[in-house]
């Protein structure tokens, strides 16, 4: 085709990759005037009373306000309180970041094990678009990507498994995985699958399902000989993880106050329909966001397969078939995702869990609509065809980024709030250091709710837990609010 068309294709790809970033810069932009609130002060008061090492086995040892036996919940809670609040501000943002950081290295690998030509902007696009709709239809944004206690163990590890799924797929095509690499993909997914039980039940279930695919496509080319080597070294440190968690003593006095265990068999009766439940939810209730990921899925694969250095033709048998094993392979992590609820507290997923299902569905759309691009690609032979195609999809992409910043610039009108928010909570956090250093051991300071989070401030009940969280937290006796 002439270049002036690929380059003009290339610019539409360049302009929706830059409304959909904008869109999450814009989501990044919020999380800046995040403060302490709720559990974060527990952590900040065991931390402050036990100093940083001790703090860590004692949260794993003996109950704490906070789920101590999640090890690297403890341990990244702590390393970012001890950069003080000033960081907060900053956590969202750079999370955000090293998410999207990920998502381009599995787009990289991607790139080199099918041997496609390198489409920056085709991947940007695909990667920013992925990463906002996550965001977008998140059930409880606020609580799962904003408020720090809950961030940390619902979202982070979905940014571990991103990053995990890059170092996977650069070894996948190697013919010898050294030991340290293998010790060292076991370790990572150790420490990542220290964030929460749900999160790891989603980890555990991709990886094994990952290392049953590498098996079978093992018997089928030698290319891929070494290829479940690093799979199961992420699956046995996985393991590994959950064991740890398993047999903390903090774990077994926290499951003493919860309902009784329903059984094996309710219990995976009752994960099999909450997943269905989720998805049946999300597409009656989310049907345009739905539909915009698969739009951007079907044209990301559409542009990827065109130019591609091996001619991608795709029976509608194989299509079929990889449709419907994705089907089943994305309902198996949903159903891994909320198992944890269901077998532990008994019950469905809180709105700020749901955000690692909300991932795993997501993921199986973009996978759905990718096949459906490649597939559409391979049964158009008419050249004009082909262009008007390629044209209308450009087109497509452009109103689903129009669509993502319009989402992002929905937000715009709550920063002017939750600026004012963050100067009245800076202004408090200041008093109450200042009154702390005179000697004033009782301290009482201005309630003050948040503007996204339903979490419990400090209030005017001074034994109220979160209050001597907060007092333990400045090291003083006690602390109360005044309306």
């Amino acid at each position: 085709m002439p270049a002036r068309f690929q380059k003009l294709v290339s610019i539409g790809w360049g302009i929706a990759a830059a409304g959909c970033l904008a869109a999450l810069g814009i989501y990044g932009l919020v999380g800046a005037f995040m403060r302490f609130i709720g559990d974060d002060y527990c952590y900040g008061m065991i931390l402050n009373q036990k100093g940083f090492w001790t703090a860590q086995w004692y949260s794993y040892t003996v109950p704490t306000p906070y789920t101590g036996d999640r090890y690297s919940l403890t341990f990244f809670s702590d390393v970012f309180h001890s950069f003080g609040p000033g960081f907060y501000g900053w956590l969202a943002g750079l999370t955000l970041l090293a998410w999207l950081a990920g998502l381009v290295m599995v787009a990289r690998q991607l790139n080199c094990l099918l041997d496609w030509q390198r489409k920056r902007f085709v991947w940007a696009a695909g990667a920013a678009g992925f990463a906002f709709l996550v965001l977008y239809q998140a059930p409880d944004l606020a609580e799962s990507f904003y408020w720090r206690s809950g961030m940390l163990p619902y979202f982070m590890p979905l940014v571990g498994d991103t990053w995990m799924a890059a170092w996977l797929l650069a070894m996948t095509g190697r013919k010898n995985v050294g030991v340290f690499t293998l010790a060292g993909v076991g370790l990572f997914a150790f420490v990542n699958a220290g964030f929460s039980e749900t999160a790891v039940a989603l980890q555990a279930g991709g990886l094994g399902m990952a290392l049953l695919g590498t098996l079978l496509v093992r018997r089928e080319s030698n290319s891929f000989a070494a290829a479940w080597k690093p799979f199961t070294a992420a699956l046995a440190g996985t393991a590994a993880g959950m064991v740890v968690m398993l047999v903390s003593p903090s774990n077994a006095a926290r499951l003493g106050t919860l309902p009784e265990s329903l059984g094996l068999t309710v219990s995976v009766q009752l994960s099999f329909r909450y997943a269905l439940d989720f998805i049946r939810e999300s597409m009656q209730g989310l049907p345009i966001p739905t539909l915009i990921g698969l739009a951007i899925a079907t044209a990301t694969g559409f542009e990827l397969a065109t130019g591609s250095t091996r001619p991608i033709k795709m029976s509608w048998r194989h299509w079929l078939t990889a449709s419907i094993l994705t089907l089943v392979v994305g309902y198996g992590l949903v159903v891994c995702s909320v198992a944890p609820s269901v077998f532990i507290q008994t019950w469905y997923p809180e709105p700020r869990a749901l955000i690692v299902s909300r991932f795993a569905m997501e993921l199986s759309i973009f996978v759905l609509g990718g096949l459906a691009g490649a597939f559409l690609h391979g049964l158009l032979t008419g050249r004009r065809v082909f262009t008007a195609t390629r044209i209308a999809l450009v087109l497509l992409i452009g109103l689903c980024a129009a669509y993502a910043l319009r989402g992002g610039l929905r937000r715009l009108p709550e920063l002017p709030n939750l600026r004012n928010y963050a100067a009245q909570w800076d202004q408090r956090d200041a008093q109450i250091r200042a009154d702390r250093d005179r000697g004033l051991l009782g301290v009482e300071v201005t309630h003050l709710p948040h503007l996204l989070l339903h979490i419990g401030d400090i209030n005017e009940d001074a034994g109220y837990w979160y209050n001597v969280c907060a007092a333990g937290n400045y090291g003083i006796h006690s602390i109360h609010s005044v309306p």
